[in-house]
């Protein structure tokens, strides 16, 4: 289900669930000797880009959920650019998104 707006649960999960199986997940690749950061949003702080946008018109925030479990978070803006392809109208720009852990293969092979 889709949501827009998030939910104290939503932040909670992915501060307390996603955020250290994210950073096991850098760990694990790093130990394996590779060279690039596998989660990139191990360091995010839903919560401040939260404070940060509410009450601005130009961003809208979402939660995907299956079975009352959050499974994806992300941060439009609605305005600000302009498409390339049909100018000039305007396009929204997907800011910020990050999927739950379990539901990215290669962190869940790294950390089986």
């Amino acid at each position: 289900m889709l949501f827009e707006g998030l939910s104290e649960k939503n932040i909670h999960g992915h501060s307390s669930i996603w955020i250290p199986k994210l950073k096991a997940a850098n760990a694990a690749a790093k130990a394996k000797g590779e060279k690039i950061t596998i989660a990139e949003d191990a360091h995010w702080s839903w919560s401040k880009k939260i404070d940060v946008t509410s009450g601005q018109i130009a961003y809208r925030h979402y939660a995907i959920e299956y079975q009352v479990e959050t499974q994806g978070l992300m941060m439009i803006k609605l305005v600000g650019y302009q498409s390339r392809n049909e100018p000039p109208k305007d396009v929204l720009y997907i800011d910020f998104i990050s999927v739950a852990p379990d539901n990215r293969e290669i962190i869940k092979n790294l950390l089986d």
